[in-house]
């Protein structure tokens, strides 16, 4: 008989799914700031790797996806149960933005990803009565802002765009929002949202 705890939908608030996600983008934007370039890339890919090897496992040994699925339900989706979790995606994300992408780019789409999309989800679950696609209109209002007002901090702190920070704002907001609320089929969106903040952002 299974005995494994009831994992969370994508409609479900999961707060602590959240507070995960922010920590784990934290950890990720930690590395970015504090070692040399070419040492993230080198950092993140070993990182990728491990993640990968041990997420791909326990999809072929049944025994050890039980164990995770008890150890990590906390912050697992129903959904990952038989796929790789968002935390494989999320890596593989900030890998590739920080191959393509300078440093000051790479920041700020990774921002987004930690604030922008568990805001809109927040949101949205909670006041989304407008939907668009699986999303809603209140919880891409609340991307916007979230996105705006971290992109304001960011440019200002860093001395950026100077007289243009007002036209540049709020297109980097709207930016954060699009990408967030675009859905790419079979596309997890901790991989999508970086890679279009960051084309965007660039």
């Amino acid at each position: 008989m299974e005995n494994i705890m009831k994992l969370y939908t994508e409609k479900d608030l999961h707060i602590a799914r959240k507070i995960w996600h922010v920590c784990g983008v934290a950890a990720i934007l930690w590395v970015y700031m504090s070692f040399p370039y070419k040492q993230v890339l080198a950092l993140g890919t070993f990182a990728l790797s491990g993640i990968l090897l041990f997420d791909s496992a326990r999809l072929f040994v049944p025994s050890l996806n039980k164990v995770i699925q008890k150890t990590f339900a906390f912050c697992m989706r129903e959904s990952e149960k038989d796929k790789l979790s968002g935390m494989s995606y999320m890596i593989a994300g900030a890998i590739l933005i920080g191959l393509l992408f300078e440093r000051e780019v790479v920041i700020l789409a990774l921002v987004f990803l930690g604030l922008g999309d568990p805001i809109a989800s927040t949101f949205g679950i909670l006041f989304g009565k407008n939907k668009i696609g699986s999303k809603s209109l209140e919880g891409t209002f609340a991307a916007f802002v979230t996105c705006s007002i971290a992109s304001l901090i960011y440019f200002l702190a860093n001395g950026f765009f100077d007289h243009r920070i007002w036209i540049v704002v709020p297109l980097a907001g709207i930016w954060g929002a699009l990408s967030e609320l675009l859905q790419i089929k079979h596309v997890d969106d901790n991989f999508s949202l970086p890679v279009l903040s960051a084309i965007g952002l660039w």
